[in-house]
């Protein structure tokens, strides 16, 4: 029963994040800053360390948070595919405002 609840639990994180990513687009395009894709493993690895997670947990949190990264970047691009159908329990994600960045 433990397993099902992590289960969801991760899910509801992995959604609760792309959530944050695409709602906290403003108005007006700003140039996309390329050093987060390098900053954001290693924030999440220093987070890792400081909560001393275990290396499976550790390894989960920093899937979820490179899916997380990926969506966002893919809610606004023509040439990326999203996760939505093809990773376990990702079933939708919200969707922006067409025409707003």
């Amino acid at each position: 029963m433990p397993h099902i609840r992590r289960a969801s639990r991760s899910r509801a994180a992995l959604q609760c994040a792309a959530v944050l990513l695409l709602t906290g687009c403003a108005d007006r395009a700003e140039p996309a800053d390329v050093g987060i894709v390098s900053t954001w493993p290693a924030v999440n690895y220093g987070l890792a360390r400081a909560e001393r997670v275990s290396p499976p947990g550790a390894s989960r949190i920093a899937a979820y948070a490179a899916i997380a990264l990926y969506e966002g970047w893919a809610a606004f691009s023509d040439s990326l595919r999203t996760f939505v159908g093809q990773l376990n329990g990702l079933t939708s994600l919200p969707k922006p405002e067409p025409k707003r960045r």
